[in-house]
């Protein structure tokens, strides 16, 4: 999939539709995987300020208020926004969206990420309603990166039950919110979506190997569609 993000807020990627994915509650201590392959084109430009990706949404079956997280990846890493219950080390209480686990994602500064390479978000749910156990993780090519965030609660009493997946999957239809006082965008190729409560999706158990891993093969034989 090519997406062509602009300087300005907008979906890109495929429509959603069909029925949100249940992952149970979000007090239950599983893990959540997403992952896919992805490549960034080495002329996107960030640009300044507050620029983000909206990767996808956790939200309760009846999407009231408040939303359980938003996810999102920005020049410098991954996070968690739009979290009104979360509660995070060095942060107030509520929207947690500086990036917690950092990646350079600048293709000037780190040309990895403009070769095919595969992306891997681990959510960790807390294991009860007011326990500040919540984890986030990030593993490129099978390797983690960056320092996970942990001790952190992302629902209380109300939304940590019927946890949904709105969006399919991280980056099945990612929303761009550059909105740069300078000229930002560019193009993102995606490919290989899975979502799932296995790391990688071929793996057994609820929380990922032991290193060392098998670094995985760039796709092939990809077309634009």
């Amino acid at each position: 999939m090519r997406i062509d993000v602009e300087n300005s807020d907008g979906f890109a990627g495929c429509e959603s539709g069909g029925e949100l994915i249940g992952t149970g509650a979000g007090n239950d201590g599983t893990w959540i995987y997403y992952r896919w392959w992805m490549k960034i084109s080495p002329s996107f430009v960030w640009g300044s300020g507050q620029t983000k990706m909206k990767w996808n949404r956790v939200k309760q079956s009846n999407d009231n208020t408040p939303l359980i997280y938003t996810a999102y990846f920005t020049i410098g890493g991954i996070g968690i926004g739009e979290c009104e219950r979360c509660l995070r080390p060095g942060h107030a209480q509520g929207d947690a969206s500086n990036p917690a686990v950092a990646y350079d994602f600048n293709p000037t500064t780190n040309s990895a990420v403009t070769n095919w390479q595969e992306y891997i978000i681990g959510v960790k749910k807390q294991t009860c309603t007011t326990c500040q156990d919540s984890q986030l993780h990030l593993w490129v090519n099978g390797q983690e990166v960056g320092t996970p965030m942990t001790d952190t609660r992302i629902c209380d009493a109300s939304n940590c039950s019927n946890w949904y997946e709105a969006w399919g999957s991280m980056g099945a239809r990612p929303y761009h919110q550059l909105q740069s006082p300078t000229p930002a965008g560019g193009t993102i190729w995606l490919d290989d979506f899975s979502f799932d409560s296995t790391w990688n999706s071929i793996f057994s158990g609820s929380a990922p190997p032991q290193l060392p891993l098998m670094t995985p093969s760039a796709p092939t034989g990809l077309s634009l569609h």
